[in-house]
């Protein structure tokens, strides 16, 4: 039996992009603005300049100045995004069944280049997988790790 139990969305785990500069953004609704004003969002800093906000995914736009930095740039953009949502599973192996789980971790499928890496803390894991039967001694044992992880 398989159970999994899916954590909080946000992540307590280093990012590679630096810190934005502190900006205020000046909200309106939309019968508050006036015809003159632009369509496109600003943001404000102390000194008063104004920015067009960004709508893109990548929190950082750098103008590189050749194509191979460019590529290796937006590569690295990417893959930080996607570690960002990779999950962290816990692994619960009561039986036989755990082979199958190691298995994954081998070079043939090789998980951690995806971002999957099994955790041994039920604290910094997002997901719990239970392979195996869960036995009287075990149960206990199980609930309390499921009760340490994060909630959604």
């Amino acid at each position: 039996m398989t159970t999994i139990k899916r954590a909080r969305l946000t992540r307590d785990r280093p990012t590679i992009h630096p810190p934005l500069p502190f900006t205020t953004t000046i909200h309106k609704t939309h019968y508050q603005k006036s015809p003159t004003e632009s369509k496109a969002p600003e943001a404000r800093t102390a000194l008063g300049k104004s920015f067009a906000t960004s709508t893109s995914i990548f929190p950082i736009q750098l103008t590189p100045s050749n194509k191979a930095e460019h590529v290796l740039t937006t590569l690295d953009q990417l893959v930080s995004w996607a570690r960002q949502s990779s999950f962290w599973p816990l692994s619960f192996g009561l039986a036989c069944c755990a082979v199958e789980m190691m298995q994954v971790s081998m070079p043939h499928y090789d998980q951690d280049r995806l971002g999957i890496i099994f955790q041994a803390s039920p604290r910094q894991s997002d997901v719990m997988v239970v392979a195996g039967t869960v036995t009287n001694k075990m149960g206990p044992a199980l609930r309390q790790c499921y009760d340490q992880m994060p909630d959604p």
